[in-house]
């Protein structure tokens, strides 16, 4: 029978009938001993790992707490924090220890840790004091120390963007870089300036990666473009006249010359994202400028600004210039030539104001093409669509003979100032040039511009006088024709031109170059059909890839031309 009685409750959980216990196993388990929650000794240095994250993490709370509280010391707030950061980074650098560990949010839920300025802080990576400088910097005006420091952080920006240049862009590389350039900008100015903030989200972004972890390409370059500017003195530290003066001078981009890519003129400065240029550009136009002493000094720094800028917008947005050419004139380098090339400002589209690239293929491949051409100083060479005068003046200086340079009359005038310009070059080298005015629409009217002679003998002068007082005009043994064709008007002008002035007899020559651009495909094949019809056949041509003004690659085609009857 069940009893009535209510059964008392026992004291602890009662035991199944069917266990028995056995004295062997009583006998094995000792209640003083400690229980081990590893078996080996990798188990063990996991388990060490994650106490050790454990304590750094209450700790760092802790830290920042008091220095919340002014309960400890800026200076030692920033030693214990940072060596406390450096071991939590240090512990989760093994793999095993990351993989148990996996994110701080899950660890600190697993052990139920409640520590939001010590979560805050290791999202951040570096202590507040560096985050948040709060003492006086040296003044950015004053003394030796001051530009120490300014070099200092100078260089460390210079280190970061060659670090992102040759392509490190790891955590482990980068991290390190950045934390001592924030430093090192701390101790030039306390002042919270505009983009300082970009620093501290990079180095969050780069704190919460692995070691190894890279940035992307995309990543790359956002970081290259936020770090650029700050390598260059900006408008809050009032910098003086002389000093953006220089900085101006140091962004002088000059153009390019077709066989390289335009580039700041100082090869020993940092290389700097071409959209942070800009943007720095922009501000100093857009700045009053207040803390320098004049209007005078304002208006020469807003006019350098503004030739900077323009240099960066285009070809047909610049001022003038003037591009140096390097021509070969022989197999040597040290008969090499240098050309100054005026251009003036595009206001107008006037295709002649400008130099191109298949000039410049012409032009420093004249000493190659001399066996083929029979030269005499006896007869001018003759340029048609002269432009700027690079092939022209290369030629007078190659082949050391007289060079009529020829072009519409809106060209003619800078045309003529580049001649001029060259004069002593021209002469030293035996040549000699001239520039005139010569329509392909009344190819047999030549008028010389004045002032535009330039010989070095009595023959070349006597050369030019019998070519500018004889009519009809004279004919001439050679040609020269760079990048004629720009409409389907032009092939048989030039052709035209060219059978109204050469020579006749096998020692006639027509050097012509043009690039091969598609949308003038069928002007190229009519102008190589039309002179072909006129009895000219080539002897020889070549293909030449080279650069224009907006870093394109550009196939150009030389030939030479003779009379096939």
């Amino acid at each position: 029978m069940y009893s009535s009685q209510p059964q008392r409750q026992q004291a602890y959980a009662p035991v199944p009938y069917s266990y028995t216990p056995t004295s062997s196993l009583a006998a094995t388990i000792n209640l003083d001993e400690e229980v081990k929650l590893y078996t080996t000794s990798a188990e063990r240095d996991l388990y060490e790992s994650l106490a050790e994250i454990y304590s750094i993490i209450v700790t760092l709370d802790a830290i920042e707490r008091a220095y919340i509280k002014d309960s400890i010391t800026e200076t030692d707030y920033t030693e214990t924090c940072g060596r406390l950061l450096k071991q939590y980074k240090s512990n989760l650098a093994d793999d095993t220890v990351s993989s148990a560990f996996k994110d701080l949010e899950s660890f600190k839920r697993e052990w139920e840790i409640d520590c939001p300025r010590a979560t805050e802080r290791i999202r951040i990576g570096i202590p507040a004091t560096i985050e948040h400088p709060s003492h006086t910097a040296t003044p950015q005006g004053g003394g030796g120390a001051a530009a120490t420091l300014v070099v200092a952080a100078s260089e460390l920006f210079i280190t970061l963007l060659d670090a992102i240049q040759l392509g490190m862009v790891s955590k482990d590389q980068l991290h390190p870089l950045l934390v001592e350039t924030i430093q090192a900008v701390n101790k030039v100015t306390s002042v919270e300036f505009e983009n300082k903030d970009k620093i501290v989200r990079w180095l969050i972004t780069l704190n919460q990666m692995r070691a190894a972890e890279e940035l992307d390409e995309n990543q790359a370059r956002d970081f290259q473009y936020d770090m650029d500017m700050f390598d260059l003195p900006q408008l809050y530290q009032k910098p003086s006249l002389d000093v953006m003066h220089a900085v101006l001078t140091l962004l002088d981009l000059p153009p390019s010359t077709f066989d390289d890519v335009p580039s700041i003129s100082d090869t020993n400065s940092p290389s700097i994202h071409p959209e942070g240029i800009t943007s720095y550009l922009t501000k100093i136009i857009s700045s009053p400028l207040s803390w320098l002493t004049s209007d005078d000094e304002r208006e020469t720094i807003w006019d350098i600004a503004s030739q900077r800028l323009t240099q960066r917008s285009g070809r047909t947005a610049m001022a003038n210039m003037t591009r140096h050419f390097t021509i070969p004139t022989s197999q040597y380098q040290k008969d090499d030539a240098t050309i100054g090339i005026h251009e003036p400002a595009l206001t107008e589209d006037n295709l002649g104001l400008k130099t191109w690239s298949s000039s410049y293929v012409l032009a420093k491949n004249l000493h190659i093409l001399t066996p083929h051409i029979p030269l005499s100083k006896e007869l001018p060479v003759l340029e048609l669509g002269a432009g700027t005068g690079l092939v022209g003046m290369a030629a007078a200086i190659t082949w050391q003979v007289p060079v009529v340079l020829t072009d519409l009359a809106a060209i003619v005038p800078n045309l003529a100032r580049n001649v001029a310009g060259s004069a002593s070059i021209v002469s030293e080298r035996g040549g000699g040039a001239i520039a005139g005015i010569l329509d392909w629409t009344q190819p047999e009217i030549f008028s010389p511009y004045t002032e535009s002679h330039t010989s070095d003998t009595h023959l070349t002068t006597e050369c030019f006088t019998s070519f500018t007082t004889t009519h009809p005009h004279p004919n001439v043994q050679t040609i020269l024709a760079a990048d004629p064709i720009y409409s389907p008007d032009h092939p048989p002008l030039l052709v035209n031109a060219v059978t109204s002035w050469l020579a006749p007899g096998k020692d006639a020559r027509l050097v012509l170059a043009y690039p091969i651009r598609e949308a003038y495909l069928p002007q190229i094949g009519d102008l190589r059909q039309r002179l072909k019809k006129a009895g000219l056949s080539v002897v020889m041509e070549g293909v030449e890839t080279s650069r224009d003004d907006w870093a394109a690659e550009v196939e150009v085609r030389w030939s030479i031309w003779e009379r096939s009857r």
